[in-house]
This record gives C-alpha cells, structure tokens and sequence, in this order.
C-alpha cells in the first residue's frame, strides 16, 4: 500500500510522557493507553492517506531529533486503544484533559452543538467535525478523526533508549 503523508505541524511535550487515546475518556481510563515514557521535546505529525483510496491510514508521530520514516517497521506494538467518539488523539500526558491546554480564543469562534462544558474535549471535537480534514495538532498533542468512527485500533512505536520516539495510530 503506498501513503500520501501529509504534514500537519508540531507540538510540544513538556511531560516525557505521551497519553493515547480518545479525549473523550480520562487519562485513568481503561481505554486510553497512559503516560508511556517518551522523549521531551518538539514533535512533528502527519497523517497518512491512501494513494488509491484517499482514506486515511493512520496517525504518525515522532520527535523531530528522530526522522523516522513514516512507513518504518515498529518494534513495539501497543495493545489497541478504545474510540467512543469518532476521534483518537496522541497527547502530553500532562495536559491530557487539561483546560491549559487550549489556547486562548480557540472556542470563541464556533458553537458545537452538543451539550458539553469540557473545553479540552470541545477543543478536539472542533478539529474533528468543523476543519476540512477533520485533523490538526494542538499546543501538546496531534487528533484526528478515525476512518471508521468508534472502534478499537492498533497503535506501533519505536523507542530508543527506554523512550518513545515514534509513533503510528491506525485509523482504519
């Protein structure tokens, strides 16, 4: 399968530990897989889609210390983690449902319409349902919506010393 690998930016992780999962459930959910030990720093995000198809395959992240290419084989193959919401996210364990998290004048602009007073989770379902590609990163992390909504998917890093410093969300 050959991937179209779009770059959606950088985030930074402050914490040395990096939260997945669905911002929908906490940080001390059974679902999301939390506080993996992984490098500080500047991390770069892309999303990768299918040439023949253009549906999205996965989530790919790595620090920017560790240009890994995007279709390199992961040693570590986490356990899958649960999507209620139509949306998984990689984030600094730290802000993983934090109200600091989300910039300033971020949720000025739209009205979501569900009834939710959770801005860290407005935040991401901002991303998801109102921007283009339903994709983007945020100050500490990077979220896109799932191919196929709710579901359980597989998540491949790479460490280097004891850290993570790669990593690939499927989608599909």
């Amino acid at each position: 399968m050959s991937n179209i690998k779009i770059y959606l930016g950088h985030f930074e992780n402050q914490s040395g530990a990096i939260t997945i999962g669905d911002p929908c459930y906490s940080k001390d959910s059974e679902c999301v897989i939390n506080k993996v030990v992984a490098q500080q720093g500047t991390w770069k995000a892309h999303l990768l889609i299918d040439k023949k198809t253009v549906e999205r395959q996965s989530l790919f992240v790595h620090h920017e210390d560790y240009p890994v290419r995007s279709n390199a084989t992961m040693g570590h193959l986490f356990r899958r983690v649960a999507v209620d919401s139509g949306q998984l996210c990689v984030h600094d364990s730290r802000y993983w449902g934090k109200k600091s998290a989300v910039p300033k004048g971020f949720m000025s602009d739209v009205a979501l319409k569900f009834d939710c007073d959770d801005p860290w989770y407005k935040m991401h379902c901002k991303i998801t349902l109102y921007t283009e590609d339903h994709v983007d990163v945020t100050p500490f992390g990077a979220v896109s919506a799932t191919a196929y909504g709710d579901g359980n998917y597989f998540v491949e890093a790479i460490k280097k010393n004891g850290k993570l410093v790669a990593l690939r969300v499927h989608l599909v």
